[in-house]
């Protein structure tokens, strides 16, 4: 599904380019590649809205973060996904998550469940209600 990104992600890292650059991942959204704090980052939005309720994303999360052993802290509006060693992989928010690509390209299998988990549907912009 990300074979596409992934491509467009290492030609934008190893370009000397720093405007935002938008990659279109069919069928599922866009994924926006950007510079910050002298990386690349990114951000992903969905396609179309989702339409789970913040319960069942939240709880969808944590299982996913349990999964690959992730530590998950809610802050303000959204979830930080770290590591075990407190290495930041990820923001997820109620209508996007942001994150930094290089953390997930060892395994681009944990990037694309995030991809499928904002996919598969919960009302955007709908609260979250912290852990």
């Amino acid at each position: 599904m990300l074979d596409g990104f992934w491509e467009e992600y290492r030609a934008y890292r190893d370009t000397a380019k720093r405007e935002r650059v938008p990659v279109f991942v069919p069928g599922a959204g866009t994924v926006e590649l950007y510079y910050s704090m002298s990386s690349v980052r990114a951000s992903f939005r969905p396609r179309i809205s989702p339409s789970k309720g913040a319960e069942v994303w939240e709880k969808e999360i944590l299982d996913l973060a349990a999964a690959h052993a992730f530590l998950t802290d809610f802050r303000d509006d959204s979830y930080v996904l770290t590591n075990l060693e407190g290495v930041y992989y990820a923001r997820l928010r109620a209508t996007e998550f942001l994150f930094t690509p290089e953390r997930f390209e060892e395994e681009p299998h944990v990037l694309e469940a995030l991809v499928a988990l904002y996919c598969a549907g919960r009302v955007s912009g709908e609260p979250l209600q912290g852990a």
